[in-house]
């Protein structure tokens, strides 16, 4: 098989590999620039039940 033959080869999977990875970096985008108070508000409610029935009376988070 040429140089040419395995480049030619190449192209397809390369360009798919690229949509696949535009694909990945819009959904991390919109991941990212979710919904500022859910966000928050999922926060507090994690840092609750992570402090909640702790076996010590130190907070995970204070």
């Amino acid at each position: 098989m040429s140089q040419s033959e395995i480049e030619n080869k190449k192209l397809p999977q390369n360009a798919a590999q690229s949509q696949r990875n535009r694909a990945l970096i819009q959904l991390l985008k919109s991941w990212r620039e979710g919904d500022e108070q859910e966000q928050r508000s999922t926060w507090e409610y994690l840092k609750q039940a992570l402090d909640k029935d702790r076996l010590s009376e130190r907070k995970l988070f204070p």
